[in-house]
C-alpha cells in the first residue's frame, strides 16, 4: 500500500507541474493587439488629430491687428491705437479652410497606408509561425519515428538478424532528424519573437494555437480585384488628396492677390485727454507683385504635373502588385491541392509500410531511409505551400486595400471622441 501511494503520487507530478496552455491567437487578435501597441500606428492616430485641428484653425477668422503707437513728444504720433479686422472676403479664408481639408485628407490617407503595412507585416509574421509550428511538428514525429525505428535496429542487430553497419545508419539518421528538429525550433522561436515585437509584448511570450488563412472557396477574378484595389488603395486616395490640396494652395495665393475690406477703430490718443476717435473702412489693395505669387504659382503648377505623374506610376505599381500576389496565390493554392488529393497519403502510406516491413525483417533500412526521407520532403513541401498560401493571401489582400480602412475606423478616434 505504501509503495502504492508513492508510484500514484510520482505519477500525479507531470500534471501538476504542466504549465497551462495560452489561448488560442486569432489572426483578429493578433492585429488588434500590433495596432493598439505599435507606436506607428499611435503616430498615425496623433497626426491626424494635428490635421484635424488644421482644418479648425483654418476656418477660423483671421485675428485682428492692435497697432499701439503712443506719442513720446508733441506730433510725435497722429494715431496712437489703430484696430483692424480683416474680413476675408476676398476668399483667403474658405481656400485656407479647402487647403487644410485637403492636408486633413492626405494624413489620412498615408495613415491608412501606414496601417495596411503594419497590417501586412502582422499577417506574414503570424504565417511565418504558424508554419515555422507546422514544421516543428513535423520534425518532432520524423525524431519519435526514428528513435521507434532505431531501437528496432538494435534489437534485430542483438538477435542477429540485421547487419551491424545498419544499426550506425539508423544512429547517423536519427541525428540528422533531430538536427533538423533543432533547427525548426529556432525557426518557431525567431517567428515568434517577430510576431510578439509587432505585437508590443515580450519576445518570448508564450502564443497559442495559430491557424493559416486560407482563400475562399469561391474563384477570384483578377480584374475585379484590380478595379477594387484602384478604388480602394490609400496611396491613390492619398495622391489624389496632395493634388487637390496644390490646386487650394494656388487659390489661395492667388485670393491673397485680391483686395479685402478692412473695418478698423481709430484713437488718435489714448496717453492723454482726446476727443478724436472712430470706426472706418479700410481696402487692402495688393497693387504690386514683385514676382512672389507669380512664381510661387507656377511652383504649385509644376508641382501639380508632378503629382499627376505620380499618380499614374501608382495606378501601374498597384496593378502590377495585385497581378503578382494574385499569381502567387494561385501557385500556391494549387500546389496546396495536389498535396492533400492524394500526395500526403501516398507519402504516408508508403513510410509505414516500410517501417512495418522492416521491423519485421522483410524491408531493407535503404528502402527506409528512402521513404522517410520522401515523407519529410512531401510534408516540407506541404507546409512550406501552405504558408506562402496564406501569405500571398495576406499581400493580395494588401494590394486590394480592403482591410486598412476599416481598420483604421477602430484605431484612430477623432479628436472629439478622444476627447470624452
Amino acid at each position: 500500500m505504501f509503495w502504492n501511494g508513492i508510484w500514484t503520487a510520482l505519477a500525479l507530478i507531470p500534471a501538476l507541474t504542466t504549465q497551462p496552455q495560452p489561448p488560442a491567437l486569432s489572426l483578429e487578435q493578433a492585429i488588434l493587439a500590433a495596432i493598439e501597441h505599435h507606436p506607428g500606428a499611435e503616430a498615425v492616430a496623433q497626426e491626424i488629430l494635428a490635421a484635424e485641428a488644421g482644418v479648425r484653425s483654418a476656418r477660423a477668422l483671421a485675428n485682428p491687428t492692435v497697432q499701439v503707437t503712443p506719442a513720446i513728444t508733441r506730433g510725435g504720433s497722429d494715431t496712437e491705437l489703430l484696430v483692424q479686422q480683416p474680413l476675408e472676403l476676398n476668399g483667403t479664408r474658405s481656400a485656407r479652410t479647402a487647403l487644410a481639408q485637403a492636408q486633413l485628407n492626405e494624413t489620412r490617407a498615408f495613415g491608412r497606408a501606414t496601417i495596411a503595412e503594419l497590417i501586412l507585416q502582422t499577417k506574414l509574421a503570424y504565417g511565418q509561425l504558424a508554419g515555422a509550428r507546422l514544421r516543428r511538428e513535423s520534425a518532432e514525429k520524423a525524431a519519435s519515428f526514428f528513435e521507434r525505428i532505431d531501437a528496432a535496429t538494435r534489437r534485430q542487430v542483438e538477435i542477429g538478424t540485421r547487419a551491424g553497419i545498419e544499426e550506425i545508419n539508423t544512429g547517423i539518421e536519427l541525428a540528422r532528424v533531430r538536427q533538423a528538429l533543432a533547427e525548426t525550433e529556432a525557426e518557431e522561436r525567431n517567428a515568434r519573437t517577430a510576431l510578439n515585437t509587432l505585437m508590443g509584448r515580450e519576445p518570448e511570450a508564450p502564443l497559442g494555437t495559430l491557424t493559416l488563412t486560407t482563400p475562399p472557396v469561391s474563384p477570384l477574378d483578377e480584374a475585379a480585384l484590380i478595379e477594387r484595389a484602384l478604388n480602394a488603395r490609400p496611396e491613390l486616395q492619398a495622391d489624389l488628396a496632395r493634388a487637390e490640396a496644390l490646386r487650394q494652395e494656388a487659390n489661395l495665393v492667388r485670393a491673397e492677390g485680391r483686395p479685402d475690406l478692412v473695418p478698423q477703430y481709430r484713437l488718435d490718443r489714448f496717453t492723454r485727454r482726446s476727443d478724436e476717435s472712430g470706426f472706418g473702412i479700410g481696402i487692402s489693395i495688393p497693387l504690386l507683385d514683385y514676382g512672389n505669387r507669380r512664381e510661387r504659382l507656377n511652383q504649385l503648377r509644376a508641382s501639380a504635373e508632378a503629382e499627376s505623374s505620380r499618380f499614374e506610376a501608382t495606378r501601374r505599381a498597384i496593378r502590377a502588385e495585385v497581378l503578382q500576389a494574385y499569381s502567387e496565390l494561385q501557385v500556391a493554392t494549387l500546389a496546396v491541392r495536389n498535396y492533400e488529393s492524394g500526395l500526403l497519403a501516398q507519402a504516408e502510406e508508403l513510410l509505414q509500410a516500410s517501417a512495418r516491413g522492416f521491423e519485421a525483417g522483410q524491408t531493407s533500412l535503404l528502402a527506409l531511409l528512402e521513404a522517410q526521407r520522401t515523407h519529410q520532403a512531401v510534408l516540407a513541401e506541404y507546409h512550406d505551400a501552405r504558408t506562402r498560401q496564406a501569405m500571398a493571401l495576406a499581400r493580395l489582400e494588401r494590394a486590394t486595400g480592403e482591410w486598412p480602412a476599416a481598420w483604421l475606423r477602430q484605431t484612430t478616434p477623432t479628436s472629439q471622441e478622444r476627447s470624452k
